[in-house]
C-alpha cells in the first residue's frame, strides 16, 4: 500500500467593506473601499442599482432616483475566495421650493407664506430676495413693505436638514390698494334719526369687494352704503374698512 501526504492551506475569505459620503440627489456619491484580505483582492464588483455596476476599487455613482438604495460590493481574492457586503445608501431628496402671497399690497405690507417641502427631511433655512434691492429675509414667513406698486421677481432659496437646496422665482404684482372714504348725511342728528353712510372709496385699480362699517357703538354693517340710528347721544367714531379683489385693505374714520 502506498501513501502520500498533501498539505492543504485554508485561506480565509476576504472581508468586504466600504465607506461612502451621502449626497443630495443629482450629485455623485463617493465610495471608498475598505476591504481586507490575506490574499490580494483582484476583483471589486459593485452594484448600485439594478443594471448599474462598476469594477473600480473606489467608484463614484450618481443615483437615478432619490431615496434609499441597497449598494452591493462583492470582493474576490487571488485564490478565488469571495464575500459580499450590502449597505443602505441614501440619495437625499431635493426640497421643493414654493411660496404664496395672498394679499400682494403696498399697505400695510405684503405677507409671504412658505409652502416648501422635502421628502423624509425638513426645511431648516430660508433665504428671500424680494426683488426690489432692499433687505432680504431669513424668516420662514416674512412680511415685506414695498415702496411702490408694480411687478417684482421674488426668489426663495430653501435648505433641508441634510443641506440640500433648491430655489424658486415667481413674478408677482404689488397693488396700490384702495383708498377708503365715505360721506355722512347728516353729519349730526338727533337720537333715533337715520344717519346715511355712503361709500366714496376709490379703486386702485382692483375692484372693491368688501365693506365693513363699525359704527362705534358695538354694531356694524357689511354693505357699501348703510343706514344707522344712534342711541344714546354723543360722538361716535365710525370706521369703514374696504378690501379689494387683490386682498388689499384700507381704513377711513369719521366722527
Amino acid at each position: 500500500t502506498l501513501y502520500d501526504t498533501l498539505d492543504i492551506v485554508i485561506v480565509p475569505t476576504p472581508t468586504p467593506g466600504f465607506d461612502f459620503v451621502e449626497a443630495c440627489f443629482g450629485s455623485p456619491t463617493a465610495f471608498t473601499n475598505t476591504s481586507t484580505s490575506v490574499d490580494p483582492i483582484t476583483n471589486y464588483n459593485w452594484t448600485f442599482e439594478p443594471g448599474q455596476t462598476s469594477n473600480v476599487q473606489d467608484p463614484s455613482y450618481t443615483f437615478t432616483a432619490p431615496g434609499i438604495h441597497q449598494v452591493e460590493l462583492i470582493v474576490i481574492s487571488a485564490n478565488g475566495c469571495e464575500d459580499t457586503l450590502v449597505l443602505d445608501v441614501n440619495a437625499h431628496h431635493i426640497p421643493v421650493a414654493a411660496f404664496g402671497i395672498p394679499a400682494p399690497c403696498l399697505w400695510p405690507s405684503s405677507q409671504f407664506y412658505d409652502s416648501s417641502s422635502v421628502v423624509n427631511d425638513s426645511i431648516v433655512a430660508w433665504s428671500w430676495d424680494f426683488g426690489d434691492a432692499s433687505a432680504s429675509s431669513n424668516q420662514q414667513d416674512p412680511a415685506h413693505v414695498y415702496s411702490a406698486s408694480g411687478p417684482y421677481n421674488v426668489s426663495l432659496l430653501v435648505t433641508s436638514g441634510f443641506g440640500c437646496q433648491n430655489s424658486v422665482t415667481t413674478s408677482i404684482n404689488i397693488y396700490e390698494g384702495p383708498d377708503a372714504a365715505f360721506t355722512v348725511n347728516p353729519p349730526s342728528g338727533n337720537v333715533g334719526n337715520d344717519i346715511f353712510f355712503t361709500d366714496a372709496s376709490v379703486e386702485n385699480p382692483q375692484p372693491i369687494i368688501s365693506w365693513t362699517y363699525d359704527f362705534g357703538d358695538g354694531s356694524g354693517a357689511n354693505t357699501a352704503d348703510a343706514v344707522h340710528q344712534f342711541d344714546p347721544e354723543g360722538e361716535y367714531a365710525v370706521t369703514l374698512i374696504v378690501i379689494d379683489d387683490a386682498g388689499c385693505p384700507d381704513t377711513a374714520t369719521v366722527v
